[in-house]
């Protein structure tokens, strides 16, 4: 009977040590981005599409040289004797990241806290969800001021003349602008407002925009490919605006993370003062586009 107990008792300290794990962003002790194939954190990951799918990498030292990637020379068959063609890296030209802290803070009364069950482990999986969706909009639109380099406001980005109001012939322009070899991971990404002047295009007597469900979930389709609604993007109301994207986004850009998303909770004078206590979820990281091939944006002129 004892033995049982023993057991028993060392399985919910393992489970629990697993979800401290799970909530932190690590498996084993060991840093999931270190990894660079695992995720941030699932919850991280869940709140957004976009942080899910971008290329990750561990960003070492106070700063990293991303060098673009570029249209690379094709193997070939050759013949007894003749050379091998030369596939070179475009390392001329790059961007350099450094680590840029992104987090959010909650407090809550000691009092909330003791008669709301869970309400810690809530609140935990709140200030990760919104650092998630902090993340997704610099990717689409960071200034590359506080936050990322955005792809929006990127002037590398290859990109195709758009009016307030958009055309068939404009967005098929957009299309086409993203090379072949990326074209079928695509998606697009518009604001709002947006979304709304493309959904009413109609082409032959039928709406562009379709609609799929998966997994109960209605997603609207632009030939095929999903469209994602975003604030972070502008509306394109204005002209220089960039209120529509199409890319792959895990083709596209890298985000350099210094340090894992972590939440902690934080007692001071002030939480001492008020009865209360506060959780903060933050993580330092960076990114930009690093392929240009497989993203393109509208602007309006």
């Amino acid at each position: 009977m004892n033995e049982e107990l023993v057991k028993l008792e060392q399985r919910k300290q393992g489970e629990q040590k697993m979800e401290e794990r799970n909530l932190q962003g690590t498996t084993e002790g060991q840093s999931t981005i270190s990894q660079q194939v695992s995720p941030i954190a699932e919850l991280l990951e869940s709140s957004s599409d976009v942080v899910a799918n971008v290329r990750k990498i561990q960003l070492v030292g106070a700063n990293m040289k991303i060098p673009y990637e570029t249209a690379l020379d094709d193997a070939a068959f050759v013949l007894e004797g003749e050379s091998i063609p030369m596939v070179n890296l475009n390392l001329a030209e790059r961007d350099n990241l450094m680590g840029k802290r992104v987090g959010a803070m909650l407090n809550i009364s000691n009092f909330l806290l003791n008669e709301a069950k869970g309400m810690d482990d809530h609140s935990k999986k709140l200030l990760i969800r919104r650092v998630g969706k902090k993340i997704e909009e610099e990717i689409l639109a960071g200034d590359n001021i506080k936050g990322l380099k955005g792809i929006a406001t990127d002037s590398l980005v290859p990109s195709v003349t758009f009016s307030i109001t958009p055309t068939e012939a404009m967005l098929r322009s957009l299309y086409l602008k993203v090379n072949s070899e990326y074209r079928p991971y695509c998606k697009w990404y518009m604001s709002e407002a947006f979304f709304e002047k493309v959904a009413q295009i109609i082409v032959n007597g039928e709406y562009l925009v379709k609609s799929k469900t998966i997994g109960g979930k209605v997603i609207p389709t632009l030939w095929e490919h999903e469209i994602e609604i975003s604030s972070a993007i502008q509306s394109g109301d204005t002209i220089t605006q960039s209120p529509i994207i199409f890319a792959s986004i895990a083709d596209c850009y890298t985000l350099a993370i210094a340090k894992d998303i972590e939440v902690k909770q934080v007692t001071g004078t002030v939480e001492a003062l008020n009865g209360s206590v506060s959780f903060k979820a933050e993580a330092l990281l960076d990114g930009c586009c690093h392929n240009y091939l497989s993203v393109a944006k509208g602007v309006v002129a």
